[in-house]
């Protein structure tokens, strides 16, 4: 069966794999206040940021329009976060050293 909600509330982490995995997939991220979270989800918009894990948090997720968050996620991966599109961003990248270089 599918999950519909993704829960990681650690205290430090950088971008998770599996967020944008469950992002993809159209999972409701409900993740720890931290900045690499902040870069994907829009608090109460695509997904629930938690500041305080001893709270109901997972009464917030209600308050969500699932299929409008789910479709917001789905559109941030494909425009930020596919192979296809990191692959663009570096070889972007590559060859702007490579003309930097060859105009010195």
């Amino acid at each position: 069966s599918k999950a519909a909600v993704f829960v990681s509330i650690p205290e430090s982490d950088a971008t998770s794999i599996s967020l944008l995995e469950a992002m993809s997939h159209g999972c409701i991220p409900v993740v720890s206040d931290l900045p690499a979270n902040r870069e994907w989800i829009n608090n109460n918009v695509n997904g629930i940021i938690v500041n305080d894990i001893h709270s109901n948090f997972f009464s917030r997720i209600q308050t969500l329009n699932s299929n409008e968050a789910s479709e917001i996620n789905r559109k941030i991966i494909e425009a930020e976060a596919t192979k296809e599109v990191n692959r663009k961003k570096f070889i972007g990248c590559y060859n702007k050293l490579l003309s930097d270089s060859e105009q010195s």
